[in-house]
């Protein structure tokens, strides 16, 4: 079966798993979380992130919702003890998921290599196992290219990245991006992320609702928003998710 469609897979693992203390704990909640994206949970909160591109003079088309919730081609799955995968039919939700796991983990880190081109076998809904095609070479291969850099010397700091099939300049540009939000990222402090967390998730895009689920005041809210610099990553994710939508045609 040789598969046209151009498809995102996505292998990452988690840094550092031998380490933690609490790797059990770790491997449980990374479960649920796999489980969320799996029943489209995610949706909700990055449903502006798919449907905006801030950085373009035009506007994508709505997608329909009906075929977004068709759009995880084969589950994401805890593949080995620290590492899972997942494959989508939909390539804009790629960047909504990753964000998603990198949310919900924190403070575990994790690293994400993507691959965009065909499957060639038949797709397996619920195993991530006997598939194969280019899509998983490109995702395999980023992600031994993330492990090599953080050996390495005078390597640009990133904990993801992607390979798309017969499009280098693009993956180019995207990686370059991935790197300075994940720069951006690493500074967050806690409390920053916790704001930001509450912010998307719960808070739905509303700094007043925010505080009052933080038990701070809306201005603390603001504060942190502006000094994380989230508005830049929030609409820079969207001009990501707007372009990475052209991909899996």
């Amino acid at each position: 079966m040789d598969n046209r469609q151009h498809y995102a897979a996505i292998i990452a693992d988690i840094i550092g798993s031998r380490t933690l203390t609490n790797r059990r704990q770790v491997q449980t909640k990374l479960q649920m979380v796999l489980q969320n994206i799996n029943n489209y949970s995610f949706l909700g909160t990055y449903e502006q992130l798919i449907q905006t591109a801030p950085f373009s003079y035009t506007f994508p088309k709505p997608k329909q919702s009906n075929f977004i919730k068709d759009s995880i081609a084969s589950s994401f799955t805890i593949t080995l003890g620290d590492e899972f995968q997942g494959l989508l039919s939909d390539c804009s939700l790629a960047v909504p998921i990753v964000d998603y796991i990198e949310h919900h983990m924190w403070p575990v880190r994790i690293r994400f290599g993507i691959g965009i081109g065909e499957i060639h076998t038949e797709i397996i809904k619920d195993s991530p196992f006997g598939m194969d095609g280019p899509a998983y070479h490109i995702a395999r291969d980023m992600l031994m290219q993330l492990k090599q850099s953080e050996k390495k010397h005078k390597e640009p700091y990133t904990t993801i990245r992607i390979g798309i099939a017969d499009n280098e300049k693009l993956s180019l540009m995207l990686n370059m991006t991935f790197s300075l939000l994940s720069t951006l990222k690493a500074g967050w402090t806690d409390k920053q992320q916790k704001t930001l967390h509450t912010f998307m998730e719960a808070g739905q895009y509303n700094q007043m609702q925010t505080a009052a689920l933080l038990g701070i005041t809306q201005p603390t809210v603001n504060n942190a928003l502006a000094s994380a610099q989230f508005y830049t990553y929030l609409h820079t994710l969207a001009g990501i998710t707007s372009i990475l939508s052209e991909e899996c045609v």
